[in-house]
């Protein structure tokens, strides 16, 4: 027999040794591959849920943003009609204010209520102090009622 084929018979105690102790490190370093393995993909999971919760949270952003822009510009829309509503209200008070004036002026339509009441309108206009007002000007409409 040769030397080659009595080492593959009987294959020495040292060999022996060295071929288990590599197959313990190999099967060590695939349990470990096969760890990093789980752990990689636990991981990429984990990501792939954070990406689709902040994609998520991103649209809804962007859904927020634009109706609140939209809101704004409807708010915008109202106030400027509400501006608008407003200068064409002044321009009526001040052309009623001219046109009340003017009957004061003439001397009224004719009526002495009228022109007592036209009267107290401009006193009134000209002065919030009731101290000088005479008291023989205020008109009552309508009594109060009873208090309760």
């Amino acid at each position: 027999m040769s030397q080659r084929e009595e080492e593959v018979l009987y294959p020495s105690w040292p060999r022996l040794l060295s071929d288990s102790f590599l197959f313990v490190q190999i099967s060590m370093l695939e349990s470990r591959v096969q760890a990093y393995i789980t752990r990689s993909s636990l991981l990429q999971t984990r990501l792939l849920s954070s990406l689709n919760a902040f994609d998520v949270a991103q649209n809804a952003y962007e859904r927020k943003i634009e109706s609140l822009s939209q809101e704004s510009d409807k708010f915008k829309l109202k106030s400027k009609q509400h501006l608008e509503a407003l200068k064409l209200a002044q321009l009526d008070r001040d052309d009623m204010r001219d046109v009340v004036l003017r009957l004061i002026e003439k001397g009224g339509c004719g009526a002495a209520s009228t022109v007592s009441y036209m009267f107290s309108f401009a006193l009134v206009e000209t002065s919030n102090d009731y101290s000088k007002w005479s008291h023989s000007q205020f008109v009552v409409s309508s009594l109060a009622g009873m208090f309760s």
